[in-house]
């Protein structure tokens, strides 16, 4: 049975492979995108299960223009919310010792504060459905022990630190909602070759997309919480 998702930051990347693969096997897509008109990954896809709404997560007005929008185009509700809008600045390597802290201002708007913003614009859409599932994209950059061990030093302050705090304000919403049956999960895409970090990984967004999908339909309650690697494996805090 079709689902309804609506994801944040698919204009490119990971968002826009997530958007085709579910918009292939019949689902319902809502795809929020700062600039949908610059975006020809989404106006290549000819659907009419495909809604895009410009949707720009840092700016608490357009969230509410949303609120409308997807209230307009799916008045049963929401099964699912992605949270997958993120920023980084390039060079996307830079040492702590140099980074100005600034950036870190930025990135926290941007990356973290924007999730609590949408869920919470977005929980009586959701609660109209049973599955109630909201999916955090984070990153194993956002894992203290991860970070503490890794040779992988590099990645900027601003971002790491940013998914930090993407992962605790999961682990607080999903405590917070639990009462509710919300699923919370969080989630690490993979190292993903994207325009956001022109860095040369092992995945492509496609290959993320559709192992997190395969992640994503095998998820219940009993999940609630979880801050999982995109093949579905636990990660560490």
């Amino acid at each position: 049975m079709a689902q309804t998702y609506l994801i944040t930051g698919t204009s490119r990347g990971i968002g826009l492979a997530v958007v085709k693969q579910l918009i292939e096997r019949g689902d319902i897509v809502i795809a929020g995108a700062r600039q949908p008109e610059a975006s020809e990954g989404l106006k290549a896809i000819r659907s009419p299960n495909l809604h895009v709404i410009r949707l720009d997560v840092s700016d608490t007005e357009s969230i509410a223009n949303a609120v409308k929008e997807v209230d307009r185009i799916a008045p049963s509700g929401l099964d699912v919310l992605i949270n997958n809008a993120a920023a980084l600045t390039k060079p996307a390597l830079m040492s702590i010792k140099e980074e100005p802290s600034i950036e870190l201002l930025t990135a926290f708007k941007n990356n973290s504060v924007s999730v609590l913003d949408m869920t919470r614009s977005f929980i009586p859409a959701l609660m109209k459905k049973q599955r109630r599932l909201v999916i955090n994209v984070s990153s194993q950059a956002g894992s203290m022990q991860f970070m503490r061990t890794t040779e992988f030093k590099l990645i900027r302050a601003s971002y790491a630190v940013s998914k930090a705090a993407v992962n605790m304000l999961h682990a607080m919403l999903s405590g917070a909602y639990e009462d509710d049956k919300f699923t919370f999960i969080s989630i690490h895409p993979g190292a993903v070759e994207t325009n956001m970090n022109s860095i040369a990984f092992d995945l492509t967004p496609d290959q993320s997309a559709e192992a997190m999908i395969q992640v994503f339909d095998k998820l219940t309650f009993e999940n609630n919480g979880d801050f999982l690697n995109y093949n579905g494996e636990k990660l560490p805090w």
